[in-house]
């Protein structure tokens, strides 16, 4: 038997959306929130299977089955604390996971229709915690002894470190984060645009970690302005967590990609998430890629004005980007180029982007992944008009703060080779996670990461 009343519809309840229309003329959120009615209604269609496989999918392990059947009663205080014992970030992670590839994803209600709207009524239950101002129950006080006295440096302040700090502060070790830029959140603020994830929610999740053991310093580059062995020799660290992220762009080698007008994804979404850019009215821009970020980049564009096409090298069956996504950035007005190879940029005689060369391709027959190349299709170059071009062809690894300690094992990619049971590299005391050491990836994917290597710390210290 259910605790509760079943919902057997077999599509989820629907939430709204924003129109196409009025959406590109700001930066507000555009997907709405369920209701507390639609909340417990969608949360009803829980079928609190035995095995839960829509756990198999989340890799933090949020309890599903136990915090949608407190929805499902309403004790939306109990789901909060259900939640928040393994996910303190539920208002990020409820807006910007792709749960219909993770927990959504696995859920047994897809066989005959919509799995649950697991993601959206997780964020319900994080604003309803919001504004009824319900804290993250404290860890167990004789949990809070374990690392007293010591003292732990978190390289990075995006999901996977704040995460780490979390956990090592409750264990009472003083945390101190040491973040490059001006605000704490790395890629959750600088690299995703706030109509997907408003700033609001970002600084009030951040804010609910606050703990008298943690001590941010802004504007602090580890690698330049201190080292990784200067934490340690020179300012006592018992240990480090490095999570620097993964904001080194990716360039295509073409030529005209240096001149001013061509942005990486990264300097793109910084500046509009900082508002060092408000208009492009009147600008042609093309976005170049097929994944997300390209997504979030014409997106923003169209929102400052500008008339944007994402050129992408393969067909639209390969294109990396998740379908929502395309399709909000479609009906917005993004166009899309299929099969055209970007082989220049273009310059006027003075010296200012006029357009994109492109070639245009066709698809190889599929190699042993299955992956279909572009090649030339034999056909003359074409030239797309534009004055501004944006680099999204995703990022690679900070490697700067790990070549500060030669004695590092890294990959050739420049990721940290780590003891994946422990987090530890192979530096004593020098623990990694997150993009410094998986490459781009999810937001949970990071959280996992911290969460293990605040494990890992926790015992290597208990045994010093």
């Amino acid at each position: 038997m259910l605790p509760y009343e079943a919902n057997r519809a077999t599509q989820k309840t629907p939430v709204a959306v924003i129109s196409a229309e009025e959406r590109i003329k700001g930066f507000d959120e555009v997907i709405g929130a369920y209701t507390k009615e639609q909340a417990v209604n969608e949360a009803r269609r829980c079928l609190q299977c035995m095995k839960a496989p829509c756990m198999q999918g989340c890799c933090i392990k949020v309890p599903i089955p136990d915090f949608l059947a407190a929805v499902a009663k309403e004790d939306f205080a109990e789901a909060y604390r259900l939640i928040t014992e393994v996910n303190v970030l539920p208002g990020i992670t409820g807006r910007v996971c792709f749960t219909d590839e993770q927990c959504e994803g696995h859920c047994i209600r897809k066989v005959t229709g919509d799995g649950v709207a697991i993601g959206k009524v997780q964020r319900f239950v994080a604003d309803w915690a919001k504004e009824n101002a319900v804290n993250i129950a404290p860890a167990d006080p004789d949990e809070q002894k374990r690392l007293a006295g010591k003292r732990i440096a978190c390289v990075g302040s995006g999901p996977s470190a704040v995460v780490c700090a979390h956990e090592l502060a409750s264990m009472g070790a003083s945390v101190v984060m040491f973040e490059a830029n001006e605000q704490t959140g790395g890629q959750l603020r600088y690299g995703i645009p706030t109509f997907r994830l408003p700033d609001e929610i970002l600084d009030y999740e951040y804010r609910l970690l606050d703990n008298k053991n943690i001590t941010v310093v802004l504007n602090t580059t580890i690698g330049q302005d201190k080292t990784l062995v200067s934490l340690l020799k020179e300012e006592g660290f018992d240990a480090i967590y490095v999570a620097s992220g993964a904001d080194k762009p990716n360039m295509l080698g073409i030529e005209g990609e240096n001149l001013k007008g061509v942005v990486t994804s990264s300097e793109f979404l910084t500046a509009v998430n900082t508002l060092q850019v408000d208009s492009l009215k009147g600008k042609r821009c093309v976005v170049i890629g097929g994944g997300d970020v390209a997504m979030d980049s014409a997106r923003c564009a169209l929102r400052l004005g500008a008339e944007v096409d994402i050129v992408y090298r393969r067909s639209l069956e390969e294109m990396p980007a998740h379908a929502i996504e395309r399709i909000f950035a479609e009906e917005e007005g993004v166009g899309f180029k299929y099969l055209y190879n970007p082989v220049a940029v273009v310059s006027d005689e003075n010296g200012e982007v006029c357009g994109i060369k492109c070639d245009p391709c066709v698809l190889s027959e599929p190699d042993e992944s299955g992956r279909r190349a572009p090649i030339s299709s034999g056909k003359p170059h074409e030239v797309i008009p534009c004055e501004t071009v944006v680099l999204a062809i995703g990022n690679g690894t900070n490697t700067v703060v790990a070549q500060s300690v030669p004695e590092l094992d890294m990959t050739k990619r420049g990721l940290i080779i780590i003891n994946e049971e422990t987090a530890m590299t192979s530096v004593a005391r020098i623990f990694a996670g997150g993009d410094a050491v998986d490459g781009p990836s999810t937001v949970l994917s990071a959280m996992q990461a911290g969460r293990l290597a605040a494990q890992g710390i926790a015992e290597y210290l208990a045994k010093m």
